[in-house]
């Protein structure tokens, strides 16, 4: 099996690693954790990258208008009294 590839026992033919997993070696699934992205075919994880959310490993939304999102974010924070977030 190849590079993000996932073949437990008894596989007949090369799968990408699944969506929300990584692959670190073609024997073994991890599921990503809070703050990181995995689109199928990884063999490590991609954290969500500042300016977006990742409420799932297998999703990455857009920051919106009047809220924060800092690298690895889960969630967008809304900005705070005294200041604005354009993005």
């Amino acid at each position: 099996c190849t590079t993000g590839s996932y073949c437990p026992q008894g596989s007949t033919q090369n799968a990408p690693c699944p969506e929300g997993s990584y692959c670190p070696n073609p024997k073994e699934s991890v599921r990503c954790s809070g703050g990181q992205y995995c689109p199928k075919g990884l063999s490590r994880p991609l954290n969500c990258p500042t300016g977006s959310f990742c409420a799932t490993p297998s999703a990455i939304r857009n920051c919106p208008e009047g809220s924060f999102c800092p690298e690895r974010s889960e969630e967008d924070n809304a900005c705070e009294a005294g200041s604005y977030c354009p993005n």
